[in-house]
């Protein structure tokens, strides 16, 4: 059985230190890890089983563990200011729910971010 589904990220919190090295007195970069949790909702979704398609709502919600690993660079363009540029791989441990009266179906999401920041120091 193949699932498509549809993840609404409710909430998530993570802590994601980084380590660097400077290049440069302006240019710097990083990698880093986080560790977090996210509040999800699965809400609705498609399977394939052989030639058969079908589609279902639900309204499962569940608590995951995210990790995050990165890579990063930043520059400091003035005293005070600097722009940063980070990739992100963001995945999330497996949980079983039941989904279509089937137990035990095992999901979990994964994303790749792409941030841009710009930083005021003081």
């Amino acid at each position: 059985i193949g699932f498509n589904t549809r993840v609404q990220r409710t909430f998530g919190v993570a802590l994601t230190p980084r380590v660097g090295y400077a290049v440069n007195p302006s240019l710097a970069v990083y990698a880093k890890f986080g560790i977090g949790m996210a509040w999800e909702k699965w809400n609705q979704g498609s399977a394939k089983t052989g030639n058969s398609d079908i589609t279902w709502k639900a309204d499962v919600k569940k608590t995951f563990w995210t990790f995050t690993p990165g890579v990063g660079v930043r520059y400091k363009f003035t005293k005070n200011m600097a722009v940063r540029l980070e990739y992100g791989y963001e995945f999330t441990t497996s949980k079983d729910m039941e989904i279509l009266d089937i137990e035990n179906v095992s999901v979990k999401s994964k994303s790749h971010q792409v941030n841009l920041g710009l930083s005021y120091h003081f």
